[in-house]
Formats: structure tokens, C-alpha cells, sequence
């Protein structure tokens, strides 16, 4: 009773000492966190993270009881835009970005440029969201954009999956396409060069293969001599498989290959490794049950090893891996269970000899997919949003984790 009198007082005072509707209702906008997609270090020492914002217009219906109002949402006024945090190199905010803009933006690809700018890549829809196209936003050190493109026309269906910067400063993109107005049929995957600034295509391949399945779109790594190996997946024979293909700098496509020992594979990330072979996460079936995989393949396509990890799930669509390159070489792969807790694997140079890391640390929210920096000393930073009101994340946690598995420092780098 007390709290239903408190706030009866409150929304009075808020209202301006008006009458209280105690059977109405009213819109209320909403602002959260509702996606993270990039962690990287700059050129300072400290860090960067990509988020992706939404703000969502809800009617709010009260009626005698006050504490438990119903919210409706309505997806058409829903808008996002985009965001950078930049932090120290101990984790302390040191400014946040937000690039507003007219239409519906989802982030997907946050890298640093040879230069020391930024490039940001989503993917922008406009508020019915019915069409979506591809925008890459150029930022400098301090987070202010300096350049923004859209890569194509409208209704064109364009989902980015994959970017990075070729050794003479190129973008490479991979995406996937899909009939105009409908964004979950993926017909087509499709690979692009675009120079330095994202203005002028070099060559664009797209598959015209309407049957094409893929995951979460083709992922991709660059050869020893300038080339491209992609991951993609597609239906053989009523399973689903992973096949990869090498495409040479100016576009010419010079083998496919399909990997073997494994069955129903979800790509997630690909790796160049030192033996000039390539490392592929993701998670299969195994027995009925969902679990990480690293799949290795020598510098033709063939597979050489399949590791399995198990997680305890039922499903292989939900991730619970990622897998990270560091600076030296090696790789490290994180997974989690469905209590959270977390497993590190240090992996070598070719992705193989796998050595379980100490670690007591969980994550802090199993609804919400994390990102993650291995640094070279061994340490990892995990960045994650956390559960705030009418499950909306509103605050930004990051974290440094030690090779000894504890965890060093946590600090709260945004908060709505």
C-alpha cells in the first residue's frame, strides 16, 4: 500500500500537480542497448566498443494498479542507431559516439583503418523495415564521423556479414541477399572489393543459386597471397554443409572445396593460420547434441582435424563460442554453458595443441551475447550488456579477466 501511495505522489508531483488518470493510457520512448558487435584495441592503448541503440515508442496502459502497468510496443516506431564507447587502457569511458541518423541502423563490423580512423559497417533500413542496404560510417580518433556511404541502391536486400581491409588498404565485404521487402529468405551470398573509402567497386561476385542456406552469411580470411577464402553454407542432399572457395584479388574464383567430418556446421568466424592453412568456428550437432567445433583445412580446402566442444546444449543455433586471434598468433576460444560459466582454451599458431586457461569468472548475463579482446599477456576483456527494467539493457559492463582466470577490474562504460 505504501508503494502504491508513493507513487501515486510521484507521477502527481511529475505531472504537475494535475489530476491523476488512473485508468489510461500514455506513450513512453524507450531507449537500451540492444546489440554489441565489435571490441578492438586503439592505436593509444586503450579500447573501443560498437553497440547497436534502440529507441522504442511503447503505449503504456495503467489501470487501479498502479505497479503493474501493461506496454505495448509498436515495431514501426521502433528506430536504432549506432554508438562507439572509447575507454583507457584500464577500462575508464572516456566518451561515447552516437551517429543518428534517419533510418533503422543494426551494427555489424567495427575496424581500425591503416590510417587510425575508424570504420563502422551496419547494415540501414528504413523505419517499415522492409528494405535494407549496406553503410559504412569513416570515424576519426575522437569518434566524430568524417564520411558515410550506403554501398547499394535501395530494395537491393543487402545483409553484411563479414568485412576487412585488404593489404593495399581495400575493403572486402561479404554479404548475403535476399528478395526486396523480405529480410529471412537469403537467396544469394555475394562478395565485393570496394576502394579504400567504400565510393568505387572493383569486382562484385554474387551466387545465383536461389536455394543457397547460409547461417549468418559467408565469413572470410585473406591467403598469404592476397586472396580470399570463403566459408559459406548450403543445403547437399537435404544436410546442410560448409564448402569453402578460393577467390583471387581480382575476383576469379579458383576452387571450391567441401569440408568433411562434420555435418550441420554453423560458421561463425574464420581464421588465416600460420601454416597457411585456415581455423573455422562454429557449432554442429554431435549425437543429438549442440557443440562447438573448430574445423581446420590446409590452404586447399581439405579438411585436416575437427575439435568438438562441449556445451551442454540441445541446439547448435545458439552460440556460445567465440573464438579470438591474438596479436602473436595464437588463438584463444571461449565458451560457455548454460549457467555461464566460462571455459578458455589457448590454442596454438595452426589452431591445434589446445590447453585449458584457469578461469572462475561467468558471465554476467545469459540472455545477451557478449564480446570478447584476447590481449597478448594472456588477459581477455569481455564486454556484455546488462538486464535493467522491462528486460531492456540499458548498461554496458566491461571487464578484464587475468591468465590466472580472475577476474582484474570491471567497470560500467555506459548506462541509460
Amino acid at each position: 500500500m505504501k508503494a502504491v501511495l508513493l507513487l501515486l505522489l510521484l507521477t502527481w508531483l511529475g505531472s504537475g500537480c494535475k489530476p491523476i488518470d488512473l485508468a489510461g493510457s500514455h506513450q513512453e520512448e524507450e531507449l537500451y542497448y540492444e546489440q554489441l558487435f565489435g571490441l578492438i584495441a586503439t592505436p593509444d592503448g586503450g579500447y573501443l566498443l560498437g553497440a547497436t541503440r534502440y529507441h522504442s515508442i511503447a503505449t503504456v496502459t495503467t489501470t487501479t494498479d498502479l505497479l503493474h502497468p501493461t506496454y505495448q510496443y509498436y515495431p514501426a516506431s521502433t528506430y536504432a542507431d549506432l554508438a562507439v564507447i572509447k575507454t583507457d587502457a584500464s577500462g575508464n569511458r572516456q566518451w561515447e559516439k552516437v551517429l543518428e541518423k534517419p533510418e533503422f541502423q543494426v551494427g555489424a563490423k567495427l575496424v581500425l583503418l591503416p590510417g587510425g580512423n575508424y570504420l563502422l559497417a551496419g547494415n540501414v533500413r528504413n523505419k517499415g523495415l522492409t528494405l535494407q542496404d549496406v553503410i559504412l560510417s569513416e570515424l576519426g580518433p575522437n569518434g566524430a564521423e568524417q564520411t558515410s556511404s550506403q554501398l547499394a541502391k535501395p530494395g537491393t536486400g543487402l545483409t553484411l556479414s563479414d568485412l576487412k581491409i585488404g593489404i593495399t588498404g581495400d575493403l572486402f565485404l561479404a554479404g548475403h541477399q535476399s528478395k526486396a521487402g523480405d529480410l529471412t529468405k537469403k537467396q544469394a551470398d555475394l562478395i565485393t572489393r570496394l576502394s579504400p573509402d567504400g565510393s568505387t567497386a572493383r569486382w562484385t561476385l554474387s551466387s545465383t543459386d536461389s536455394t543457397t542456406l547460409l547461417a549468418e552469411g559467408s565469413i572470410f580470411d585473406f591467403t598469404d597471397d592476397g586472396s580470399l577464402l570463403i566459408a559459406s553454407r548450403k543445403p547437399v542432399n537435404s544436410l546442410s554443409q560448409v564448402y569453402f572457395r578460393k577467390i583471387s584479388p581480382d575476383g576469379i574464383v579458383r576452387w571450391t572445396q567441401f569440408a568433411s567430418g562434420v555435418n550441420q556446421l554453423m560458421p561463425r568466424q574464420l581464421y588465416a593460420t600460420a601454416d597457411g592453412g585456415f581455423l573455422l568456428a562454429g557449432s554442429a550437432l554431435l549425437q543429438g547434441q549442440g557443440q562447438v567445433v573448430l574445423l581446420k583445412v590446409d590452404a586447399n580446402g581439405n579438411t585436416e582435424s575437427v575439435q568438438w566442444f562441449d556445451t551442454g546444449s540441445s541446439s547448435y543455433d545458439n552460440r556460445s563460442e567465440i573464438l579470438m586471434k591474438r596479436a602473436d598468433g595464437r588463438f584463444v576460444l571461449a565458451t560457455w554453458k548454460s549457467d555461464g560459466l566460462l571455459t578458455l582454451t589457448l590454442l596454438d599458431t595452426n589452431g591445434g595443441s589446445p590447453k585449458p586457461m584457469p578461469i572462475t569468472t561467468k558471465l554476467l548475463s545469459l540472455l545477451n551475447m557478449p564480446v570478447m579482446l584476447a590481449l597478448a599477456n594472456n588477459d581477455i576483456l569481455i564486454a556484455e550488456r546488462i538486464d535493467q527494467g522491462r528486460f531492456q539493457t540499458k548498461v554496458i559492463m566491461l571487464r578484464r579477466i587475468g591468465a590466472d582466470g580472475k577476474e582484474i577490474w570491471q567497470r560500467t562504460i555506459a548506462s541509460l
